[in-house]
């Protein structure tokens, strides 16, 4: 049991267990995964050193997405109000994606719509992708309490450069993280719910509305059964 002087290695293998959550980081709190080695002798603690790791958690259900695995189509239309008293023609956005099932990493590709018979340019089109958290707790008197927290993850903008346009179609990717926390189940009992949502907004000149589409995502990751 002991070790004489010079350089010594030792493999260590951990199994995680099959559900487990993400990393994960808000305002609120986190969750954070580390691995620690110890050197000592009987009597002193020789060395002691702590290393980060990343972990990404699975799903823990995964029959009650079998409807987001199709194509899904958003569309809005609002009329827009100038100058306070100036009502412009509807416009119309719409944003569709082949699929609303993705994986941590993957590419979100999805195409926007926008017809816009006012006569006015567009001035920019802005997607971002929120995390939807709910957190759940109790107060000293044991009655339920929620706190819902929107964060933004990532986000990409479109200058429109060119004059007024009846019709414009944009393509967009955006890249998941390679690791993230997943959805949450329905009905879920954790005391945390995750849930992703894809919003695009249209802004004009000269104009305080705006017109806003949104697009729930759905992160999964199921666990994969090990050989034997």
């Amino acid at each position: 049991n002991w070790l004489g002087p010079g350089v010594h290695k030792f493999d260590f293998d951990f199994v995680l267990p099959p559900r487990i959550p993400s990393t994960f980081t808000s305002r609120v709190g986190k969750i954070s995964y580390f691995l620690q080695a110890l050197c000592a002798t009987r009597e002193l603690i020789l060395r002691k050193q702590k290393k980060y790791i990343l972990v990404q958690g699975t799903s823990l259900y995964s029959q009650d997405t079998v409807q987001s695995k199709y194509p899904l189509v958003v569309e809005v239309q609002k009329i827009l109000t100038y100058n306070c008293c100036l009502r412009s023609a509807p416009i119309t956005l719409r944003m569709s994606l082949s699929k609303s099932l993705y994986l941590p990493g993957d590419n979100i590709a999805f195409i926007t719509e926008i017809t816009n018979p006012t006569g006015k340019s567009i001035r920019k089109v802005v997607f971002t992708l929120h995390s939807v958290v709910l957190y759940k707790a109790f107060n000293f008197r044991a009655e339920p309490r929620t706190l819902e927290q929107h964060e933004e993850m990532m986000r990409l903008e479109s200058s429109m450069e060119r004059g007024p346009c009846e019709f414009t179609k944009i393509h967009s990717t955006l890249c998941l993280p390679k690791v993230m926390p997943v959805t949450s189940a329905q009905k879920s009992d954790d005391i945390m719910e995750i849930g992703y949502e894809l919003t695009g907004t249209v802004h004009f000149p000269w104009c305080l509305n705006r017109v806003v589409a949104k697009i729930p995502i759905v992160v999964r990751n199921e666990a994969t059964e090990l050989p034997e």
